[in-house]
């Protein structure tokens, strides 16, 4: 998703910042007894403001390592939010399924 230079040290929260989550649904949603297919928007670049979510996390970071975060949108959880009539899910579902972990640390 992105890539950034950190400096040595320990940080205590990560924040992510979302232009644009779309998901074409092919098949398999339904709301309200209702099949839905076709795009889900929750935030369309140009139209929305951008999404910056702070996530706490334990972060370590050595000086000539690599170090991951794994965001999990979670999209089965807020997909089923989804506005019939205009195909959008509120911003608030997506911030509370979104998931920060830490990933494991490796020397570059």
């Amino acid at each position: 998703m992105a890539r950034t230079d950190l400096p040595a040290g320990s940080y205590t929260d990560a924040r992510t910042r979302f232009t644009r989550v779309e998901v074409n649904v092919v098949r398999g949603l339904v709301v309200d007894g209702q099949p839905i297919t076709g795009p889900v928007r929750v935030i369309e670049r140009g139209v929305d403001e951008p999404l910056d979510l702070p996530h706490p996390v334990e972060l370590a970071v050595n000086e000539g390592s690599l170090t991951s975060l794994f965001v999990e949108l979670r999209a089965g959880t807020w997909l089923r939010r989804v506005d019939r009539t205009t195909r959008r899910v509120a911003r608030a579902e997506i911030v509370e399924a979104l998931s920060v972990r830490r990933g494991t640390a490796t020397s570059r």
